[in-house]
């Protein structure tokens, strides 16, 4: 059982960290979610990934800008981290017998970001008790075994020594210590102060200067709250899991983005030049550390015992073999299967998040009322340059929050990464975009058909004899959802090939990746709707509207 347990778990999904590397979020949300459904990817196999495909789906639904009909998934995926004896006694200990056959939860700081991510998505909803529970549940206490001791962060062989030593170590050998993921702490700091409770903001921002001392410039920007946006922003890929040592039975973590202190250049256009912002999470650097990993010194120390039960047996069977003790042979043997069992169960586990960024940049700003945009890069990272738009309208005086998944390494920065002007009028920023006539006649607009809309398209060439309820049916002869259920999942965006119409949140990259670059023209399933469309492009209305992408 140990040895096929620890040598069936699913490998990384690499077709969706593709979809994630290209920008192609909403491919990546749509696979997701039939992951999660257990439709393909899992090999049947669906119990013991719950957890890692629930967050593979937040994730890569939160790169593609969707927080509306997605509170379920977050709710599950919160419901299954805060499973009893998860974070027993507040700290990240797992007791285990063979990681292969496990049910999924991640390593700590993976745990931690799940919680992060399920904050995110209420930020982008404004729900700010909500960002503060789950960020609250993302700042459990850690294990340390560096406390008191020479060496402040011990590897696996150090702990797997100080265990032979005392076969209790890993019960009472470590400190308990607040947690230092310093994302987690600025989050329920600023969800503190959006709901007036100051000292507890206070105490955060003062644990991160204690934990990161660079990020000072961060922290007074976010004390002083006088700033009305704040963007997230997510580049890389976290990393990789991997077996190594006898008998693979050590994790370890491999890097895929390098790790560096380059700052990202936030470029208002209003004339005083860009401003810097430092990374305020590196996963590299949590997945490093001793604290933020779970059980690689007893795999370690069970390979080990392993190996020396493996030679004590031989050693009996060919020993007695010359006596033809048959009894002693069988005990030799015995003892050889457990050794085999018990190095078969030290395998390591390599099941790993493989959609994590490598790191999380924080930053708020005043958005400029004068200006739709605003320019990303990463310094020294020319491919890294994106543009966030859609989030305010003039003279809005509101508290916004926009995320960006930025192209990670070095993938071919889409057309959509350096536009700046929304094309298509659509619901999450009325206004931005002039609305001429709907998209599936060959015009720009992909709101949800109503009263407003229709007396629009009327004054750009829609014939009068259409009423809103002939509006109505040709979206429904189409299968193009225009009520869709409350807390129903989007499905993909009509401008993509799907049958939606409901918009990604503004200032996110899903936003900027539908409503800034052209689409290719849609092509009715109906002939009424061919009909429709044909003259209204006879008549000159709509051939300047959907084109072609260059």
């Amino acid at each position: 059982m140990a040895v096929l347990g620890a040598g069936c778990a699913p490998t990384p999904d690499l077709h969706l960290a593709g979809m994630v590397a290209r920008g192609d979020y909403g491919a990546a949300r749509v696979h997701s979610d039939q992951l999660v459904a257990g439709r393909h990817g899992t090999g049947g196999d669906i119990d013991r990934v719950t957890v890692l495909n629930r967050m593979r789906q937040v994730i890569a639904t939160l790169a593609d800008g969707y927080v509306d009909g997605h509170e379920s998934d977050v709710l599950s995926l919160f419901d299954l981290l805060r499973q009893q004896g998860l974070n027993r006694d507040r700290t990240t200990a797992a007791v285990v017998l063979c990681e292969g056959i496990r049910l999924w939860k991640g390593e700590p700081f993976e745990q931690a970001m799940a919680y992060h991510y399920i904050a995110l998505h209420y930020a982008l909803r404004g729900q700010w008790g909500n960002v503060r529970a789950a960020t609250d549940n993302a700042l459990f206490h850690l294990r340390d075994f560096g406390s008191g001791n020479a060496i402040s962060n011990p590897t696996a062989t150090d702990l797997v020594r100080h265990t032979i030593a005392d076969p209790d170590y890993l019960d009472h050998g470590y400190v308990a210590v607040p947690s230092d993921f310093t994302l987690g702490h600025l989050m329920f700091a600023i969800a503190a102060l959006r709901l007036g409770r100051g000292d507890e903001a206070r105490d955060h921002f003062d644990h991160v200067l204690r934990c990161a001392p660079a990020l000072a410039p961060t922290v007074k920007r976010l004390r002083c709250g006088n700033y009305d946006t704040l963007l997230l922003i997510d580049y890389g890929f976290g990393p990789a899991k991997i077996a190594t040592g006898p008998d693979g039975a050590v994790a370890a973590f491999a890097p895929r983005t390098a790790s560096d202190d380059q700052v990202l250049l936030v470029d208002l256009g209003d004339g005083q030049g860009p401003s810097f912002h430092a990374a305020v999470a590196d996963l590299n650097h949590m997945a490093a550390h001793h604290r933020w990993r779970n059980l690689e010194d007893v795999r370690r120390a069970k390979s080990a015992i392993g190996t020396l039960l493996m030679g004590t047996g031989t050693g009996v069977m060919m020993a007695k073999s010359y006596d033809r003790n048959d009894a002693a042979e069988l005990i030799g043997l015995g003892v050889v299967l457990a050794g085999a069992a018990v190095r078969a169960s030290a395998l390591a586990d390599t099941r790993y998040c493989e959609i994590l960024p490598q790191r999380v940049y924080l930053v708020p700003l005043t958005w400029p009322v004068d200006r739709r945009t605003v320019r990303l890069q990463i310094e020294g990272l020319a491919e890294t340059h994106c543009q966030v738009g859609g989030l305010h309208a003039a003279g809005e005086d509101t508290f916004h929050v926009g995320y960006v998944r930025m192209i990670a390494n070095d993938a071919t920065p889409p057309a959509w990464s350096a536009s700046t002007e929304v094309l298509y009028a659509n619901d999450a920023s009325p206004g931005s975009a002039v609305s001429r006539l709907p998209y599936i006649l060959g015009g720009n607009c992909v709101r949800m058909p109503s009263s407003e809309v229709l007396a629009d398209y009327r004054r750009h060439g829609l014939p009068g004899h259409v009423s809103l309820a002939d509006l109505e049916t040709l979206y429904r002869i189409e299968d193009i959802a225009i009520r869709p259920s409350r807390g129903a999942p989007a499905d993909r965006h009509v401008l993509e090939g799907g049958r939606s119409l409901r918009p990604p949140a503004p200032s996110t990259a899903g936003f900027m990746r539908l409503f800034v670059q052209h689409h290719p023209p849609y092509h009715p399933r109906s002939g009424r709707v061919r009909k429709l469309a044909a003259a209204l492009k006879g008549a000159g209305l709509t051939c300047h509207m959907a084109k072609d992408p260059p």
